[in-house]
């Protein structure tokens, strides 16, 4: 029972009992337009199971970019922690970021008064976010200064994150990376 309960399995299998069965109970005269019924009606059933599935599907392998206005306002705080990560005496250039998520950003449909996040987990936890920063130094910095700067903007970064979060205990799944180009 659990083949019939995956519409993936489910509707393959429909299609080829369907395509079985009539050979046998309809006269051979009716072969060809049953089957241009069916061919039809599998068209339809296999665009309306799939086309959901590409959607969440494209959003996640597209790395959906979020919402300029995040709640607490984290992209804020992360855009002047930039600037400041720019202005560091030991940074000559920084490339734009890359910042995505790997879930489209929900909003929630019914903004009723009702307990109902409580079992929710965090809004935070849903859209975590994948930063990829670029740091370009001289090519004569000591290794432990890159490490330190690399330490001092992933600390920043986290910190710009987390702005506004509620679960500023919790881990809420951003992940940051920051490179080093020397020269």
């Amino acid at each position: 029972m659990h083949i019939l309960a995956n519409p993936f399995t489910a509707a393959p299998l429909c299609f080829a009992l369907a395509l079985l069965l009539p050979s046998f109970l309809l006269p051979p005269s009716q072969h060809r337009p049953f089957d241009l019924l069916l061919a039809a009606v599998e068209t339809v059933l296999t665009f309306s199971i799939a086309y959901p599935a590409s959607v969440v599907l494209g959003t996640v392998l597209l790395q959906t970019s979020p919402e300029r206005g995040l709640p607490g306002g984290r992209m804020e705080a992360f855009l002047r922690t930039m600037r400041e990560i720019e202005r560091h005496p030991q940074v000559l250039h920084l490339p734009a970021p890359h910042i995505w998520q790997l879930t489209p950003t929900t909003f929630p449909s019914n903004l009723s008064h009702t307990n109902s996040t409580a079992s929710s987990p965090p809004s935070s936890a849903k859209d975590a976010l994948v930063v990829t920063l670029e740091l370009h130094v001289r090519s004569d910095m000591d290794d432990t200064d890159v490490l330190e700067l690399t330490r001092w903007a992933h600390d920043r970064c986290r910190i710009a994150l987390s702005v506004g979060s509620k679960w500023r205990g919790e881990d809420d799944g951003t992940e940051i990376s920051v490179g080093i180009v020397k020269g």
